[in-house]
């Protein structure tokens, strides 16, 4: 949720945009189906709603806002094919017209799948004024595994990169952070 209430800051910056809030307990209550009704029974007066979501699962976070509008915009950060049935529906339950994906291979293909609406590539991006470059030789990081670890491929190379003296940086004990805050300069961290 740090990259969405991040996201958020970010557009809060370049307009007046107000972030919406949902109830915790409806949450859990409102699935496409039961949305697909509600929005049907719902007037639609409202501004077009922006949603923020680290994916499908989350997208009720913007109940009952969606309910009130014909155009609403959707980002969603991780749209994996296994979850193109559920967009789908929550484009109809929420009247969704735009739909950013951050990524670009799930975006073609959920247009292709969704006609009707606009769906776009958005990429994950920094904030530039907190992102701070070393210079190259201060460097010593030369593999960072970031995100889910691909347990065949590090279980292939971790040993191979040890003994090559490359510095493979890794999430060793699962859900350990590897960078906590910002970090200008990193120790060598041997595997």
């Amino acid at each position: 949720m740090h990259d969405v209430d991040d996201f958020e800051s970010s557009l809060i910056e370049m307009s007046d945009f107000e972030i919406c809030y949902e109830s915790r307990y409806l949450r859990r209550l409102i699935r496409p189906p039961v949305a697909w009704l509600i929005n049907n029974l719902c007037p639609k007066f409202k501004a077009p709603c922006f949603c923020i979501s680290m994916g499908a699962s989350g997208v009720s976070r913007s109940f009952p806002y969606m309910f009130f509008s014909k155009g609403n915009i959707l980002y969603l950060f991780d749209a994996w094919p296994d979850t193109f049935d559920l967009i789908r529906q929550i484009v109809r339950s929420y009247n969704i017209k735009i739909l950013f994906i951050s990524s670009k291979d799930s975006a073609e293909r959920l247009q292709a799948l969704i006609p009707g609406i606009s769906v776009i590539w958005c990429p994950e991006g920094i904030r530039d004024k907190s992102y701070k470059a070393s210079d190259y030789q201060m460097k010593d990081i030369d593999i960072l595994q970031l995100g889910r670890k691909y347990d065949l491929w590090h279980e292939r190379v971790v040993h191979k990169l040890y003994e090559s003296g490359i510095t493979y940086l890794y999430e060793k004990v699962k859900g350990e952070v590897i960078f906590n805050g910002i970090i200008t300069h990193c120790i060598p961290y041997l595997i």
